[in-house]
């Protein structure tokens, strides 16, 4: 559109005398190279997140061969115990194999695990999902698998593990409990007055999220146990990562698709962040070094009282990067005085680690060493009251026997459709009646 006012706006002048034939064709040209130039920056922008993507599945295809290969050459001896138990992700050999089965009958074309697969009474149907059609040559997942792939996502993911969970439908609106029954004392003979929870509507867009898995066909049934683990196993940790991704780092880019994360909703709130009542903004500019244990300790102040709940109290807890916790949090610990070896120890150099009483949880998307820009590489939240994580339709797998025909390869495509809705953020100290929210954020201010 700007190229062609450009062109019209010359043409105009030229009519009036106002330009020479000459500069309207080199203006033209200069229009046409600069539109050109826009097109490609344009082009790449939106191509850029796809080759990541890409590249990313390339990476994790390669991984996934060679542990297969290593698993069939062993015998599996990986994923047993020294007492012989099943280590792997399933819980039970057994229930590992049975979904191996399902991978070769229905996408290697495997007469023999089709048979014993119909001895076990497992039946695979063709079938069509809400939202995804399954076309010829494909087939879904017996229900009895999901569950467990449900249960794997939120081993592997934090926003699965502890955000607030709920089916939705494609409607654009979710309803959220925001408030408790009043309680009166109405006296002996007097009717108290109705009171009901108090709801409020929160904007949802439900998104489809695909992941691909290929496996060589030349896989015979005795590998069933170790394709079972590595397919669930991929699928579910791929579908967890790209959740904590959204969910907390989200910026509305295709990069997250579309979805805005936790940190960056509270963010937003306020283009000067020290307004923002779930903030604190680093008190001595600099380097990670320069934040003090009153910067940390200041966040559990700014939540809102009900955001601890001694029902469940794991729910408020410390979201960071490892690398933080490690080389910033213990060091304030450490130096603060008066902490014992033995309860360092218990605490935060134990498997169950705590800082100030609250648990810590590490994840890979949050800052590990400081940013150029300003950055917010600490959170204190309870996610079940300021994030949603809507199912409009649960993890799904499907297989393909077409999917990777020119390399030979058998497909497993795993997909979902959610939504992601940050809520209970808290608003800014500058409003007539600050609200404070479910979430704090410690901004790390390099300036």
């Amino acid at each position: 559109m700007e190229f062609e006012v450009q062109i019209k706006t010359m043409l105009q002048d030229t009519v009036k005398g106002l330009a020479t034939k000459e500069e309207l064709k080199t203006a033209v040209r200069e229009a046409q190279v600069a539109e050109i130039a826009r097109q490609d920056a344009e082009s790449k922008k939106a191509i850029d997140p796809l080759t990541t993507a890409i590249k990313e599945m390339q990476d994790e295809s390669a991984k996934m061969r060679v542990q297969l290969r290593r698993l069939i050459f062993t015998g599996n001896a990986e994923l047993h115990g020294p007492d012989g138990t099943w280590k792997g992700i399933w819980g039970s050999q057994e229930l590992a194999r049975q979904f191996g089965l399902v991978v070769l009958a229905e996408i290697g074309g495997s007469v023999k695990a089709r048979e014993e697969l119909k001895s076990l009474g497992i039946q695979v149907e063709k079938a069509s999902v809400s939202g995804s059609a399954i076309t010829s040559g494909e087939a879904l997942m017996p229900t009895e698998f999901m569950g467990h792939l449900q249960a794997m996502m939120g081993r592997y993911g934090l926003i699965r593990r502890f955000a607030n969970i709920m089916p939705v439908g494609n409607s654009g609106i979710a309803s959220i409990q925001d408030s408790d029954p009043v309680v009166y004392a109405p006296g002996a003979g007097t009717a108290p007055t109705a009171s009901a929870p108090g709801f409020k509507s929160i904007g949802i867009q439900p998104k489809k999220m695909l992941t691909l898995v290929p496996i060589d066909r030349e896989v015979t049934e005795d590998a069933a146990a170790a394709i079972g683990e590595i397919v669930g196993q991929s699928i579910a940790r791929a579908f967890a990562k790209k959740e904590d991704q959204c969910g907390f780092i989200g910026d509305g880019s295709a990069t997250y698709f579309n979805f805005t994360g936790i940190v960056k909703a509270v963010m937003a709130l306020s283009g000067t962040p020290s307004y923002i009542m779930g903030v604190r903004v680093q008190a001595t500019a600099g380097t990670w070094a320069a934040i003090t244990l009153g910067d940390v300790l200041a966040l559990p102040g700014m939540i809102d009282d009900d955001a601890e709940d001694e029902a469940s109290p794991d729910d408020l807890r410390w979201y960071c990067h490892r690398n933080f916790f490690w080389t910033v949090m213990i060091p304030l610990a450490i130096a603060a005085g008066g902490t014992s070896a033995m309860e360092m120890l218990a605490t935060a150099f134990g498997r169950q680690r705590t800082f100030a009483g609250y648990p810590v949880s590490f994840s890979k998307v949050f800052p590990r060493v400081k940013a150029a820009a300003d950055h917010e590489p600490l959170m204190l939240a309870n996610l079940r009251q300021c994030l949603l994580l809507g199912d409009a339709r649960e993890l799904t797998i499907e297989t393909s026997r077409e999917a990777y025909f020119t390399t030979d390869q058998i497909g497993i495509r795993g997909s979902e459709r959610i939504a992601l809705s940050p809520y209970n953020l808290g608003t800014l100290n500058t409003d007539t009646t600050p609200v404070q929210g479910a979430v704090a954020l410690l901004e790390a201010d390099i300036a």
